[in-house]
C-alpha cells in the first residue's frame, strides 16, 4: 500500500510544531543553568558552615560548579535563540516564497 502524499498545510503545521518544541526546550537552558548555580552555592555554604576557618579552596568546588552551570545555561540559551531565529526566518520564507530583490526584509 502506497502512502498518500501529505498536504502542504500538514507539512507546514509539522514544521511549526517542531519549531515550537525547539523554542520550549531552549527556554529551559537558562533555567537549568540557574538551578546549577543555586546548587553550587548551596554546596559551598554547606561545606564552610561546618568549618571554623574556611579557606578559598574550601569554596572552590561549589563556586566552580556555579560558574560552569551559569555559563552552560547562557551559552546554550544564546545558541538556541540564534537557531530558533534562523528556523523561524526559514519557515517564514517557505510560507511567503522567495523575495524579489537582494535587500528585501525577511519578515515582509
Amino acid at each position: 500500500m502506497e502512502a498518500l502524499p501529505e498536504s502542504g498545510s500538514a507539512v507546514e503545521h509539522r514544521r511549526w510544531k517542531r519549531v515550537a518544541i525547539l523554542g520550549g526546550v531552549l527556554l529551559c537552558a537558562p533555567v537549568l543553568g540557574l538551578i546549577g548555580t543555586v546548587a553550587g552555592m548551596i554546596m559551598s555554604f554547606r561545606r564552610i558552615e561546618t568549618m571554623k576557618a574556611p579557606t578559598p579552596d574550601d569554596l572552590a568546588a561549589g563556586v566552580n560548579l556555579s560558574l560552569l552551570a551559569s555559563l552552560a545555561g547562557l551559552v546554550l540559551g544564546g545558541f538556541g535563540a540564534a537557531l530558533l531565529t534562523i528556523a523561524l526566518v526559514r519557515l517564514h520564507r517557505l510560507r511567503v516564497g522567495p523575495q524579489s530583490g537582494a535587500g528585501a526584509a525577511p519578515w515582509h
